[in-house]
């Protein structure tokens, strides 16, 4: 997709009147002092969606100097504004992710010692360092931004790579900027957590995580009190050893910053509670994707969530299947309905939810919320945790969440309601910038709109594939089909301990690139990997990114042919 950017007018602007209408103008707000001065925009004649349940038609909302000027129907266009035709179209506030790893690097992997006692390693060795900062590991003008800019995400809350206690996170803007300062608007707004072990060290199981947990908070506390009576009285007494790690507790032992602990299953939910309970933290459950039936423990303990918009694969039943056969699909069935029910369920029992995308792709959100709206979420419901709820939950409502004058020019422009089938988000504003984006070509599975056009590899068929790993290779073979304008696929997969055959999801073929993903099962973690290559003929290469343990390279080569 093409970008057009307006170049700098200043006071040259009425002398290039003939410049071309679909350019698009950049904002005031950059410290740099690179881009213009000022910039006034004025959409005009559309419907605003100003908040949940609040809706304006035929408005015209003005943007000046990076904010919201005015929103209304009768509101006046300021002289030399650049106008936005806005008839048939809808205006919607930014976007918020609950939690978002775009544009974060992943911090290199520690070297090991060579005296490395496993029982007792450095806290770097182990995943624990919660002293770190995400902001350190942010990569402006990332692409990530831009494809969730796409999907009409303006902001977002960003947590760092790593295992059980990877660092504190920081709200961000998705904008263009250059530099990683400009994208932030606030740092340390908690502690980010995970019940993931450490690999080959202690604590590597989730019972140790747990245990490692408690202790740290316990002695964290004691650290504190030590730190205390110190500064009132130090006559007699040993200066305390400072301890980064103990001291990034104190923020949520005093309840300054909450823990946005990682708890994407039943099992997560109900231990992460019980750590809350025992120690009393500040809690919102992060990625949940199976809390059914846990409404009223979630409740009790004042926690807050972030549902995942990631969502499993809808499989048809098979005809004629045996009754054994029937029963598995049945209750496959079961889970699917409480996955996509989860929201639905929450919105009934009074819950506040936000959503988080970590663990799903930009082009999947849209359709997975309109899967939930299908099984029972409310409109006003989901647009309230896209918006409002999580603008909310981090402090920034004064400046965002609601279209309306005062706040930062945080929207976006659908061509139509955004949760219809067939509506594109066209113009997206961060922080008072625009970018334009044109309307997607129909997609083929014979074709590439992401490529100008050009015909897009044939993947049709089965392939054996070699990853390589610091465990070894894994061999294993792929599977792609077609459906309509659609793929499918699965793969093998014998790395880890599992033994499985996974279904593939986001299959996406532009000109030779080749990307698609799978979730896993593995030490009683959910873990998704995203492959990235190039198919060239009857070969392909690339890479597998498997999070916290790392990308690791794969080929692969035809060896057989399914019927287009």
């Amino acid at each position: 997709m093409k970008k057009h950017w307006l170049k700098h007018l200043g006071l040259c602007m009425l002398l290039l009147a003939g410049l071309s209408a679909h350019t698009v103008l950049m904002a005031q707000s950059d410290p740099d002092g690179k881009s213009p001065a000022t910039f006034t925009y004025a959409i005009k004649n559309a419907t605003v969606v100003q908040a949940p349940g609040k809706v304006l038609n035929g408005a015209t909302v003005i943007v000046k100097d990076g904010l919201i000027s005015a929103v209304g129907p009768n509101v006046q266009v300021p002289v030399g504004a650049y106008e936005i035709d806005g008839q048939g179209m809808f205006v919607y506030p930014g976007f918020i992710d609950g939690l978002s790893q775009a544009a974060v690097k992943r911090p290199e992997n520690p070297e090991r010692p060579r005296d490395l006692q496993p029982s007792m390693p450095p806290n770097n060795i182990a995943g624990i360092t919660p002293e770190l900062r995400v902001k350190d590991y942010l990569e402006p003008g990332a692409k990530a931004l831009d494809d969730m800019r796409k999907a009409g995400f303006t902001a977002g809350h960003v947590v760092p790579n790593g295992r059980m206690l990877p660092g504190s996170s920081s709200f961000i803007l998705f904008g263009s900027h250059s530099e990683a300062d400009q994208l932030i608007l606030k740092n340390d707004v908690g502690m980010f957590a995970q019940l993931q072990g450490a690999q080959g060290v202690y604590p590597s199981t989730v019972i140790a995580v747990m245990s490692k947990w408690r202790e740290l908070y316990k002695n964290a506390q004691l650290a504190q009190e030590n730190d205390r009576v110190f500064a009132s009285n130090s006559a007699g007494i040993n200066r305390p050893v400072r301890d980064r790690v103990l001291e990034a507790f104190y923020p949520v032992i005093n309840k300054q910053q909450p823990v946005f602990f990682h708890a994407p299953n039943q099992l997560d939910v109900r231990r992460v509670l019980s750590l809350q309970k025992d120690t009393g933290f500040n809690l919102v459950l992060v990625n949940v994707k199976q809390g059914w039936g846990m409404e009223n423990e979630i409740k009790a303990a004042g926690g807050k969530v972030l549902l995942s918009l990631d969502l499993p694969e809808e499989k048809k039943a098979t005809e004629n299947a045996a009754d054994e056969a029937k029963a598995r699909e049945d209750r496959r069935t079961d889970a699917y309905k409480q996955h996509v029910s989860l929201a639905a369920d929450y919105e009934k029992a009074g819950i506040k939810f936000g959503f988080a995308g970590v663990a799903t792709s930009p082009t999947n959100i849209k359709k997975n919320l309109k899967t939930m709206i299908d099984n029972g979420l409310s409109e006003n419901a989901a647009l309230a945790a896209l918006t409002t709820t999580p603008a909310e939950m981090f402090g920034v409502a004064g400046m965002m969440g609601t279209v309306d004058a005062g706040k930062i020019a945080n929207l976006f422009i659908s061509t139509g309601n955004y949760f219809d089938k067939d509506s594109e988000v066209k113009y997206v504003f961060v922080d008072g910038k625009l970018t334009e984006y044109e309307s997607r070509p129909a997609r083929s599975a014979n074709n590439s709109a992401g490529n100008g056009g050009a015909a897009a590899a044939n993947i049709v068929g089965k392939w054996s594939y070699t990853m390589e790993s610091p465990m070894g290779a894994t061999d294993g073979e792929m599977t792609f089909e077609r459906a309509e304008d659609e793929y499918k696929g699965s793969m093998t997969f014998g790395m880890g301990g599992t033994n499985s055959t996974l279904d593939m999801r986001d299959i996406r073929v532009e000109g030779s690139n080749l990307r698609f993903s799978v979730m896993i099962e593995m030490g009683g973690q959910s873990i998704t990997l995203r492959a990235n290559g190039t198919v060239e003929g009857d070969n392909f290469s690339g890479s597998i990114d498997t999070g916290n343990f790392g990308s690791f390279a794969v080929k692969g080569a035809r060896i057989g042919q399914q019927s287009k």
